[in-house]
């Protein structure tokens, strides 16, 4: 993983941690206020009822990385 997604990974999972937190907070001072600040879940791919079908096709041989191309921008 690059900085950048080590970056947005670290955020993505701050604010996971911080929505949760604030959500108990909220059932703790009422009903009303919790179902306000209900966290909603972000799901990225496909549905779990959808059926993904088709063939992957590999190549044949294995290319090694190089590590210049993994560190340029």
């Amino acid at each position: 993983m690059n900085k950048r997604q080590l970056l947005f990974a670290f955020f993505l999972g701050t604010a996971l941690v911080w929505t949760s937190c604030g959500n108990k907070d909220a059932k703790k001072q009422g009903a009303a206020q919790a179902q306000a600040e209900k966290v909603v879940p972000v799901t990225f791919g496909a549905a779990s009822h959808e059926i993904v079908t088709g063939t992957i096709s590999y190549p044949s041989t294995v290319k090694p990385l190089n590590e210049a191309d993994l560190f340029a921008e």
